[in-house]
């Protein structure tokens, strides 16, 4: 059996021929998408962000995503960035980096296809080459990948380099550590699948007679070095830079990271996304005719490595088995992630023309089983997969340049008007954090102004990733912890994605220009200003509840995160319906019966009493913004500063936000240091702020720390109650 090519892994004619197949490809996608927009322009605002990255790091900025920024983890690929630094390096700069990308993507599709066929003449299969190079070549969901401007086409091409050095039937593992090296720099996806793969080639080696000497060769040693570098460095510096493992995107992306949602409801969830996955990639669930290309694929995929494993089982069938476990396990890894059918199932067109590959053996294989290797089903298969390809081919290439006018159209001229119109030294938060950042750089540089961005979703700003997540109020307790000099006056975002604070409540307020998406009206963007005159009115109790000789020995805000790891804070909900509940939000226009004291004559809110209270000039000091958790179970703390052997007193600040009912009444238990205080039942009406007032005996304070625990008992109406603030008090 013909186990390598006879001209050796590089044959010209037919690398030439690969390239000219991309080539075509490109034009096809580059060529209309510019044409109607007139400009390069990519579909996706991440792409922006690889290009941002790699230009700091090119002019000595490393991965410092603005100059002055401290390290951040924003870029999802290590080795991309570095590889596009490059070209911003030897000359592609500013509007014409973009071109970069596009020669890294040609050659990467290019080699992709030059491995498909030497796979295939590895196994004596003409089908499969002409299969997987088809449908490679004719799905328009993976050229829509492919041209994005992002990683995929480079990760692509270094998984099936991996996948055609480990099937070598020679033993060096050289090439093979260094090509899984670079897969686990490319994308964390790969860094598992490497792992697999390093584990299961250095067992089998070491059992192997004389194995363990030829792994401490020079040459094996200095491979094994490289790739387990490749693989822990970068998350070491990291963790060196920022103080957390990992990339934030997998801290933004991942139901791992999810701080609102219960372990159940994240396994759940984990479950129903693997089974989601499994039914797209078998053909049982595109969204769109378009989106899945083989009908059965995962089902002629799986036996394909059968058919592989037995046709190699005296010498390699180890090698199939252990790459369909390590691809499994990957599938198994991107169902954690909450977004994982995002931007057309970006997460998994890397790995379709290995699938195709790896499909068109199963229906080789099949049809030898079955029907004595018949011709007419392999081709009328492949013909029907094909002829799904190309019926869609058209609608991928209208979607590609869709997206790019989008981006081109919004968000190119959102750029031009920040950098025109907002003053120099202007921070700006913002929700896409590509585009706007990489042609905002190049339109301050020609104006020479120095503006720079908040990344509210917390791709490429340290510390918002969870805080958005948990939904605007735990967003809003993290903006307040920001410096003065790094607070946003201004904010360019989707009022869509954050409703409350542009709709609700006047965070973002006095909108300043509108730019419409042109498909979508969803996703306009605004520019707003941040209104800053909330700031800290939560910080303290009611003046009323504060006795004159009462000092407040700590405080925690609860919704804040920073505050709650300062405080040790666990919550523990028994009703795992309430975490699907974005954290409660609530501007309560201050404690009603305070107002009522000073105006008891004014009864409309709106036409009277807001107009009386900016006259007074007191406005702010009642209207109070505060975020806070949703409490079914328990939640504890740890209170310090305490004045031991001192009596004090737990001040608890809630809201009833929903109105279901004209009063509402919660009851909960209060607990310090393991030992039962006493039953809180705080009442009274909704969208009031109400604080209450518990003792704690002196006795129970025996040092500067005392653990305290509120348990939830519920009430007949209120199975939950909403928790907001705690203050711990003492006299003077």
């Amino acid at each position: 059996m013909q186990e390598t090519p006879k001209n050796g892994m590089f044959n010209l004619k037919t690398l030439g021929l690969c390239l000219l197949l991309a080539l075509i490809q490109g034009a096809i996608f580059i060529g209309i998408q510019t044409s109607i927009t007139g400009a390069l322009t990519f579909p996706l605002d991440d792409s922006y962000i690889h290009l941002q990255y790699a230009k700091q790091i090119a002019r000595g900025a490393y991965f410092q995503y603005q100059d002055g920024d401290p390290i951040s983890t924003g870029a999802t690929s290590i080795l991309y960035v570095h590889v596009l630094a490059l070209g911003y390096f030897i000359g592609f700069r500013d509007t014409f980096f973009p071109v970069w990308t596009l020669l890294l993507a040609l050659l990467s599709i290019a080699f992709i296809f030059y491995l498909l066929i030497q796979i295939s003449k590895k196994w004596q299969s003409p089908f499969a080459a002409c299969t997987s190079v088809g449908l490679t070549f004719f799905s328009g969901i993976l050229a829509w990948g492919f041209w994005s401007g992002m990683e995929i086409s480079l990760f692509s091409m270094l998984l099936i380099l991996t996948f055609f050095q480990l099937i070598q039937t020679n033993g060096a593992r050289f090439p093979l550590f260094f090509s899984m090296g670079f897969l686990s720099l490319c994308r964390p996806e790969g860094a598992i699948l490497g792992l697999i793969l390093f584990t299961g080639v250095i067992v089998h080696d070491c059992l192997q007679k004389g194995g363990f000497k030829r792994l401490f060769h020079w040459a094996s040693l200095l491979s094994v070095l490289f790739f387990l570098a490749c693989c822990f460095l970068p998350n070491l510096l990291f963790r060196l830079s920022t103080g957390q493992w990992g990339g934030s995107g997998l801290s933004a992306k991942s139901l791992l990271h999810n701080p609102i949602m219960t372990a159940p409801q994240k396994f759940s969830a984990f479950v129903d996304n693997l089974f989601s996955l499994s039914a797209f990639l078998t053909g049982f669930l595109p969204r769109h005719g378009s989106e899945f290309m083989l009908p059965g694929l995962l089902l002629f995929v799986v036996i394909g490595f059968i058919g592989l494993i037995l046709k190699h089982f005296h010498h390699s069938s180890w090698k199939y088995f252990l790459f369909g476990v390590g691809l499994m396990i990957v599938f198994t890894a991107i169902a954690t992630l909450e977004v994982w059918p995002m931007h057309n199932y970006r997460y998994l067109l890397p790995f379709y023309p290995l699938l195709f590959l790896l499909g068109a053996m199963g229906i080789e294989s099949l049809s030898v089983w079955i029907f004595q290797r018949s011709l007419v089903m392999q081709i009328s298969l492949t013909i029907v997969a094909l002829l799904i390809s190309l019926i869609y081919y058209p609608v991928w290439i209208s979607r590609f340049a869709e997206n790019a006018t989008t981006i081109y159209q919004k968000q190119g001229r959102v750029s031009h008007w920040l950098a025109k119109n907002l003053p120099d030294q202007s921070v700006i938060a913002i929700n896409d954090a590509g585009v706007l950042t990489y042609y905002g750089d190049i339109l301050e540089q020609k104006r020479n102004k120095d503006q720079h961005i908040v990344d509210l979703v917390g791709l490429v700003t340290n510390g918002p990733s969870q805080p958005y997540r948990m939904g605007e109020g735990g967003l809003y307790e993290w903006m307040q912890h920001l410096p003065d000099e790094r607070r946003p006056r201004y904010a360019a975002v989707f009022p869509s994605w954050f409703l409350e604070m542009s709709r609700i409540y006047d965070v973002f307020y006095q909108p300043q220009v509108a730019f419409p998406d042109p498909f979508d009206p969803n996703f306009s963007k605004k520019i707003f200003l941040i209104n800053w005159n909330y700031d800290g009115m939560e910080e303290n109790p009611r003046e009323a509840i504060m006795r004159s000789d009462w000092v407040i020995r700590d405080r925690l805000d609860v919704g804040d995160l920073i505050s709650e790891r300062e405080h040790n804070y666990i919550l523990e909900n028994r009703d795992h319906r309430y975490p699907e509940i974005p954290v409660p939000f609530r501007r309560n226009f201050g404690y009603h019966e305070e107002i009522d004291e000073r105006w008891p004559d004014i009864e409309n809110e709106i036409d009277e009493l807001i107009p009386v209270l900016r006259r007074d000039g007191s406005i702010y000091q009642y209207d109070i913004l505060d975020a806070g958790r949703r409490i079914t179970g328990e939640e504890s703390f740890l209170a310090k500063n305490m004045t031991p052997l001192r009596e004090a007193w737990l001040i608890f600040r809630t809201c009833d936000g929903s109105g279901d009912f004209p009063l509402f009444r919660y009851r909960m238990n209060v607990h310090v240091n393991d030992q039962f205080i006493q039953v809180c039942e705080p009442e009274g009406t909704p969208w009031n702020w109400y604080e209450f007032v518990v003792k704690i005996p002196a006795d129970l304070i025996q040092n500067e720390q005392v653990q305290i625990k509120i348990i939830n008992q519920g009430t007949a109406r209120f199975t939950y109650y909403d928790s907001f603030y705690y203050w711990i008090v003492q006299r003077d």
